[in-house]
């Protein structure tokens, strides 16, 4: 019979934690040394080792940046996404890392799905400020229209005024024929 371990609670991470960057879901390694209780420089080593392999540099996306530390410094930090952030963390064990892993897959789907919403309602609005544009110039084009037919009638009314009647017009109509 297998005994299970009950987590607790599941972690609730500060709202910074995960932030969502070009429109995905982001954090970095100084998020995940300071709530996973590891050494930031540790967390660059395991980073580093997993871009030691082919593959995942191929398939992953740590993307090296920088911050200030508390001396003015600039040292190196990565920046990576939910993918990114699941391959490092693999190795870390225990109940704790476990609930921290949790609490920080459900902030990246959390965000996914609100950046996505974002994606969705932007795409609309922008869909709907080209219909209303399209709309606009419909309706210009159609009084563009109605004015050019009412200038033209205008024109052929003058133009039967001023031209001089056919000569073989004016005996028909003399002489009773259409």
């Amino acid at each position: 019979m297998s005994t299970k371990t009950q987590l607790t609670t599941t972690v609730s991470l500060p709202p910074d934690a995960v932030t969502v960057e070009a429109g995905e879901p982001k954090t970095n390694s100084l998020k995940v040394a300071k709530h996973f209780g590891k050494k930031h420089y540790n967390v660059i080593q395991s980073i580093e080792k997993l871009l030691g392999y082919e593959e995942v540099v191929s398939r992953l996306n740590f993307q090296l940046a920088e911050y200030v530390d508390d001396q003015g410094k600039k040292r190196k930090m990565y920046e990576f996404g939910k993918d990114e952030f699941m391959m490092l963390t693999f190795g870390f064990t225990g109940a704790e890392a476990i609930r921290m892993k949790l609490g920080f897959i459900t902030a990246f789907n959390h965000l996914s799905k609100i950046a996505a919403q974002v994606a969705f309602d932007t795409l609309e609005s922008a869909h709907a400020a080209e219909v209303g544009r399209l709309i606009g110039t419909v309706q210009e084009t159609q009084v563009e229209n109605h004015t050019l037919k009412q200038q033209n009638r205008l024109l052929l009314q003058a133009q039967a005024h001023t031209e001089p009647k056919h000569q073989y017009g004016e005996i028909s109509k003399r002489n009773g024929l259409p």
